[in-house]
């Protein structure tokens, strides 16, 4: 590791990054490591309600650091030199995997046969070997054009990260930044440290862990899979013909809400536990979280939406009818 940091202050020293990214760097080669250690709380007797809250401590492990791992693989085998705006086009290329230390993604459909690269300063590294491009980059954002069904596999330290209607197959790790998939369908899998999640318009089964950060899932098909949250809130937008079991957990401290719009039946509650079936419940989706709320909703609605104000004149018409009956 303190190679690696050495490498860092020599690209500072050479100007190729600056202090703000060398800063976050060694921040992140100093992280620990530790695993997810998500457990489903026993289930006591049925309760009637549909509004839980809870407060129950319990022990809970950090989340696996995927720094190191990051850092030394995007620096492994050296970069070229640091430079403009620049791209690069692969015929015949279909899966993309990006390994980046600092900078944003965005990888967008393109053409059906080919992967379309371009970067934005920082230091980056191309191989391409059968159906695969791989990027390394140091510092700098990178954007992507890509076939729908190709296959992504990023691992980010700081930035953002965004996909629009590609991949088939999508694994993100981050660990600093948020996380924006749209349009697609398929498996997906993300795990982050810090950042929001954001599925839009997605369909397919899911895999998400994320330690700090709130998640928002809107399904526009089939769903199913897994949402284990450390602190944040969990909202889900479904159809009203949505085909579903969803089964919610919160460990210490939460709401559950089902929209009553929303057509379902009730098949398990407990404190701090709600399982409710969605038409014949064919797919499963389970949600724990430890601290933060989790809210399912019509898709047609916006999740955790404040009711509206009452109309300012129906109240002063109540409140002057008030005050005349309290003078009679």
């Amino acid at each position: 590791m303190s190679n690696e940091r050495d490498r860092i202050l020599k690209l500072l020293e050479d100007g190729k990054i600056t202090a703000d990214q060398a800063t976050r760097l060694i921040e992140a080669l100093g992280s620990e490591r530790a695993d997810f250690d998500f457990r489903m709380p026993s289930h006591g007797p049925f309760r009637s309600t549909r509004h839980i809250r809870m407060r129950r401590p319990r022990p809970f492990d950090k989340i696996p650091d995927v720094v190191a791992t990051a850092v030394a693989s995007a620096m492994k085998n050296g970069f070229g030199e640091p430079g403009e705006e620049r791209s690069d086009d692969f015929p015949g290329k279909r899966n993309l995997v990006v390994k980046s230390v600092s900078g944003d993604l965005d990888v967008t459909r393109g053409s059906e046969d080919r992967i379309g690269l371009g970067y934005s300063g920082g230091m980056v590294k191309v191989r391409s070997r059968g159906e695969e491009v791989l990027v390394r980059t140091m510092a700098g954002d990178v954007s992507a054009t890509m076939p729908a069904d190709g296959q992504l596999e990023l691992e980010v330290v700081s930035g953002d990260v965004s996909i629009s209607g590609v991949g088939t197959r999508i694994e993100v790790k981050t660990v600093s930044g948020d996380v924006d998939i749209s349009g697609t369908s398929g498996k997906m899998a993300v795990k982050t440290v810090s950042g929001d999640v954001t599925l839009d318009r997605v369909a397919g089964s899911f895999e998400i862990d994320t330690r700090s950060g709130d998640l928002d899932l809107g399904a526009v098909g089939p769903i199913s899979g897994s949402v284990l949250t450390v602190s944040g809130d969990v909202s889900v937008e479904l159809g009203k013909d949505a085909d579903l079991v969803v089964d919610m957990t919160i460990e210490e401290e939460g709401d559950i809400e089902v929209d009553d719009d929303l057509p379902h039946e009730v098949l398990e509650e407990s404190d701090g536990h709600l399982k409710v079936k969605l038409g014949v419940g064919s797919r499963t989706l389970v949600v724990n979280t430890r601290n933060g709320d989790i809210d399912i909703c019509a898709g047609d609605e916006e999740c955790g939406e404040a009711e509206a104000e009452p109309d300012r004149e129906e109240q002063d018409k109540e409140s002057k009818e008030d005050a005349e009956r309290s003078s009679e």
